[in-house]
């Protein structure tokens, strides 16, 4: 992952997340996701969001089983 910014980010500026490590970047605001419960880090590194926050954020999946109708 690096210091990449997602591309949603891009258009807000740093002072509009109120992101307790955002002077870290992607990894801290990453991290804060995380101890929210918006992100869950798996034991492979990969990042699963709950459907209710993808959905909810107009975000497409990325593999994985696919939720029922």
């Amino acid at each position: 992952m690096g210091n990449c910014i997602p591309f949603w980010a891009k258009q807000y500026s740093v002072q509009a997340f109120t992101s307790q490590h955002v002077e870290k970047g992607w990894d801290g605001i990453r991290q804060d996701l995380v101890r929210l419960g918006i992100f869950v880090t798996r034991k492979d590194s990969r990042i699963d969001m709950p459907d209710l926050y993808r959905v909810g954020f107009g975000l497409g999946r990325r593999g994985g089983v696919k939720p029922k109708n």
